[in-house]
């Protein structure tokens, strides 16, 4: 016989799933939209560094607002679900990758800078910012 911990149970339910499927959905889709519309300029990647760095603004909004609620499978589907699916790490990488192997290393330690400080910056900026206005249990 399985059992499952109470803590698992009350994170893992239809609600829960559904939400971050939903989420998810959304997540990906409004980056899709963003990465058709966004020009591409230059060598260097701004559309995903501006969808990463506006994902990691709206995490650290979510944070503030939703994390200290019962609201959990709000919370998961916005976190897991939209923010997930909205930045993306695996292009990130890719261009990374692609910059160390063209041996455009200038190009690849300023966007791997930039990423890391924009995303953290803002992340920050916003859960502090929105700390106040959270949904309370």
């Amino acid at each position: 016989m399985i059992t499952i911990s109470p803590i698992a149970s009350l994170l893992v339910n239809s609600k829960t799933v559904i939400a971050v499927m939903m989420g998810g959905t959304l997540g990906a889709s409004a980056r899709w939209g963003l990465l058709e519309i966004l020009p591409q300029i230059g060598s260097w990647p701004w559309q995903i560094f501006l969808v990463n760095v506006t994902g990691s603004a709206i995490l650290g909004g979510v944070i503030a607002l939703w994390s200290n609620t019962s609201y959990t499978a709000v919370f998961l589907g916005c976190t897991s679900g939209f923010c997930s699916a909205f930045t993306t790490f695996s292009a990130f990488s890719v261009d990374l990758a692609q910059f160390i192997r063209d041996d455009n290393f200038s190009t690849g330690i300023s966007y791997l800078i930039a990423s890391c400080i924009a995303g953290l910056s803002v992340f920050l900026v916003a859960k502090r910012g929105l700390s106040n206005f959270g949904v309370s249990r």
